[in-house]
């Protein structure tokens, strides 16, 4: 009750229209794009009761005449279509089945879509973009817009029939500009990237599934204006809908199709996002132990882990175990650790766990030869250098630094970076505090400066003694 007489004071407010539906009421700049302010609208709208989002559209499709948006214009540029003579019940029910698709959108610019103030500037700025930026081409016939938008309706709301009906009707619909899937599997650029087969992936269910294998939709299609491709079976693993993916699966194994390349990207997939689970089905339903699709999945996983820098997720993923840990693949052809140490800085607590699970502290990089120590000192980071000492690393091993002409001593190396902590950790640790470098006779000592003076690491060129300024 309350939730309904809420809607119902929405609707009638006088602000409806000037704050654009809830968002901000001092947001009334022009057309900017901000994507601080747009995050929060995206947010808010997504949020929202998809019920309420319906009523809401419904009362900007009713107010064209009056208050046109761009969405308005898109709804009623579909209606205007060439078609049957229609009640007003079928359009009413027909306008629902458009809103119900626009919703699956996914928006950047959400405001910019429903503010009539904005709907101008917004039809002005994408025929910019299209001339301007080679990505942002014109959007698709309508007639597309509309079989797409249908398509989607239909597979959100679970009605294999009308779906069967649409594709039965539309024999075009999967020859669409070559596009793999045709129209269902290519994103709407006009009602928010929808992509029917996206849907599908995501929550169809078997009878669905059924339908569009039996009118041989491809199992790949596109999924965004930039031309990227997704696969079916990958994008169902990751949204845990088996339903959909026992149906893609034997369709696969009957017709012949590129089954386990899609299986081994779907695996790969499910990996990244921690869906064991999704795993264990793929690997029970087909009868294969992807073992090393496994290992290379959870090599990319950690690393993209170390690359964000969240500590409970390495530590989980090495808390699972199931891979050597300096295991190099094809897309990390260095190892995790350098991944780890490359980063700037390098987080210790990362680096703890990789050494505290096998981790080698005395293996070199296979293009630059530096061992790990190497790279601790050319960044100054005691800290670091502290740790791979802890878990093994060799210093006397270290001692001598690849640079491009010959070798350079790590305590010149550590003496390059000015930093006398470092220095004096490498000699507690047991190195030499006179060494040849270079054809040239190094010595490493304290200065006679008085207390005060500049503390940092200098040279005397004239005797080539390295000077630690205390």
């Amino acid at each position: 009750f309350f939730a309904e007489e809420i809607m119902t004071c929405l609707m009638r407010s006088p602000r409806l229209e000037s704050d654009g539906f809830g968002f901000r009421e001092d947001d009334d700049s022009p057309f900017v794009y901000d994507i601080g302010r747009n995050k929060s609208h995206e947010t808010w709208w997504y949020k929202f009761p998809r019920r309420y989002k319906c009523q809401y559209l419904h009362h900007k499709v009713k107010r064209d005449l009056h208050s046109r948006c761009a969405f308005s214009a898109f709804v009623h540029k579909l209606l205007e279509l060439p078609h049957e003579p229609r009640t007003p019940k079928e359009e009413h029910e027909l306008v629902d089945k458009l809103i119900d698709a626009w919703i699956c959108g996914k928006f950047y610019r959400i405001r910019d879509l429903v503010d009539p103030n904005r709907c101008e500037k917004y039809f002005q700025d994408h025929q910019m973009s299209s001339l301007t930026r080679p990505r942002y081409g014109p959007w698709e016939p309508f007639e597309i817009t509309m079989s797409a938008a249908l398509a989607t309706s239909a597979i959100r709301r679970g009605d294999y029939v009308e779906l069967k009906a649409l594709l039965s009707h539309h024999k075009d619909l999967d020859t669409y500009r070559y596009t793999p899937g045709g129209v269902l599997g290519r994103a709407s650029g006009r009602f928010g990237g929808i992509c029917p087969l996206d849907l599908a992936a995501k929550r169809a269910s078997a009878d669905i599934a059924k339908v569009l294998t039996t009118n041989q939709c491809h199992s790949e299609y596109i999924t965004s204006k930039y031309g990227y491709t997704d696969r079916m079976l990958t994008v169902a693993t990751k949204a845990g809908n088996r339903e959909a993916l026992k149906v893609w699966i034997d369709h696969l194994k009957s017709t012949g199709g590129s089954l386990y390349e899609n299986l081994h990207s779907a695996v790969r997939g499910a990996i990244l996002i921690q869906r064991w689970d999704m795993v264990d089905f793929l690997e029970m339903e087909c009868g294969v132990i992807f073992t090393e699709t496994k290992i290379e999945a959870q090599v990319e996983s950690l690393a993209l882990a170390i690359l964000s820098r969240r500590v409970d997720t390495v530590r989980e993923i090495l808390d699972q175990g199931g891979f050597d840990i300096n295991t190099k693949t094809e897309q990390r052809p260095y190892g995790v650790m350098f991944t780890a140490l490359l980063e700037k800085p390098t987080s210790l607590p990362i680096m703890n766990l990789l050494l505290d699970h096998g981790a080698n502290p005395n293996e070199s990089h296979l293009k630059t030869k530096l061992l790990p120590l190497h790279i601790a000192v050319k960044k100054g980071d005691v800290g670091l250098a502290r740790v791979l000492v802890e878990h093994g690393a060799d210093i006397r091993a270290a001692s001598l630094v690849p640079v491009k002409k010959g070798k350079l001593h790590l305590l010149l190396s550590a003496a390059q970076q000015r930093s006398t902590p470092l220095i004096q950790f490498l000699l507690m640790q047991g190195m030499e505090n006179s060494f040849t470098s270079q054809g040239k006779r190094w010595e490493v000592k304290e200065s006679a400066l008085p207390r005060g003076a500049n503390e940092r690491v200098g040279y005397e060129f004239g005797s080539y003694v390295a000077v630690i300024h205390l």
